[in-house]
């Protein structure tokens, strides 16, 4: 099952990420995300994975700063497939931390074609 990861920075910032983990699933050659990776202001990044069903995955994006600061935020993305009777079950998740940081952050799931796509929107 391929799964698509797209995170979008709607913030005016550039974070970067710090955690890239994959479980039984990984990264089609050329489309992965990985550790270091930034995402600039008003920019989009897209992964796209490969996995067997069950699957898992963890990606962190760090903002160095988050007016008024002086401190930054990480927003943790969590995914989850399992095979449910034969069809794909996706669960997800975000958080962000400090906890009031980038309030408007949000994610969904939806299908593009035969693909399944997870997005992340990190908001101030």
């Amino acid at each position: 099952m391929n799964l698509a990861i797209s995170i979008k920075n709607s913030t005016t910032f550039t974070p970067y990420l710090t955690v890239v983990n994959l479980n039984n699933a990984n990264w089609i050659d050329g489309q992965g995300l990985a550790v270091n990776q930034p995402i600039a202001a008003g920019q989009r990044i897209v992964g796209l994975l490969d996995g067997a069903l069950p699957f898992s995955g963890a990606i962190t994006v760090h903002y160095g700063f988050i007016p008024p600061g002086p401190n930054g935020a990480d927003v943790q993305l969590t995914f989850d497939a399992q095979d449910f009777d034969g069809q794909p079950m996706i669960g997800f998740n975000s958080d962000v931390q400090p906890a009031g940081q980038l309030p408007n952050t949000d994610v969904h799931l939806m299908r593009d074609g035969a693909d399944w796509v997870l997005l992340l929107e990190i908001a101030p």
